[in-house]
């Protein structure tokens, strides 16, 4: 019977510890949360403002992002209308939301948001032996007022998504100041983008003025150079993404 070879087991012995290690950082790796990436500017000069309590189905729907609190947030159901014409299945849905929004030592600010969504598809049945489903049109809409309690005008929030486009993209905007909002697909340390948004950037004059992460529990990142009523309102608009729930992605068996 031939005698194992010391060297390869003493090599394997020294070695395998080395292997358990680097398994054990890759697993925790692959395990670790996706998070959205970052524009440079607020990656390195805002504060990262987790939220906490958003996450799960609960009928009090108030959370924060410390050192923001969101309150008094009351849905309406959502209504959805349908009807068939032959092989085209078209449906339409709607959501109403309201919310307050507080920093200690600033004025409150409130939020009204409606969300509207259109869908059409088309079914073919018997098709070579089975069905077809298409999606052929998809638009959905958000309209809201964001208001400083004691302010003189609201903010308007608009956002909308088109057929073929992936997500919402729209504009913050109060008389002459105009804040854009772009979904943002990318994710941290990794240039695979995702299909659904990761969050929001939100844009000002080619600045970003901050960031919303709607993944995992969400946080929010806020330039530190903003005005107390830009914050004020950048935090609503917040806020608002936080709370949004998208439409387009309902299961609607009608």
């Amino acid at each position: 019977m031939a005698r194992p070879d010391r060297r390869r087991l003493r090599f394997f012995r020294h070695a395998m510890p080395g292997f358990l290690i680097l398994a054990a950082s890759l697993i925790l790796a692959a395990c670790q949360m996706a998070r959205m990436a970052l524009p440079a500017n607020l990656a390195a000069g805002a504060q990262e403002m987790a939220c906490r309590g958003r996450q799960g189905f609960k009928f009090n729907e108030a959370f924060t992002f410390l050192p923001f609190k969101v309150f008094d947030v009351h849905r309406s159901w959502t209504t959805i209308q349908g009807w068939d014409d032959a092989w085209i299945d078209s449906a339409r849905a709607k959501q109403r939301y309201q919310f307050s929004v507080e920093e200690p030592g600033q004025p409150v600010w409130d939020g009204q948001c409606a969300v509207g969504a259109e869908f059409t598809t088309v079914e073919l049945r018997r098709f070579f032996g089975g069905e077809l489903e298409i999606q052929t049109e998809g638009i959905q809409t958000v309209l809201g007022l964001l208001k400083e309690r004691g302010g003189k005008k609201p903010w308007k929030l608009v956002l909308g998504q088109q057929t073929g486009e992936m997500s919402m993209s729209g504009v913050l905007e109060r008389d002459d100041i105009r804040v854009a909002i772009e979904a943002q697909h990318r994710l941290a340390q990794t240039p695979l983008p995702v299909h659904d948004a990761a969050g929001y950037i939100l844009t000002q004059k080619r600045k970003a003025v901050a960031a919303v992460e709607v993944l995992n529990n969400g946080a929010v990142w806020i330039d530190p150079q903003a005005s107390p009523e830009m914050r004020g309102a950048l935090a609503a608009a917040a806020s608002a993404l936080l709370l949004f729930q998208d439409l387009l992605s309902l299961n609607l068996d009608r």
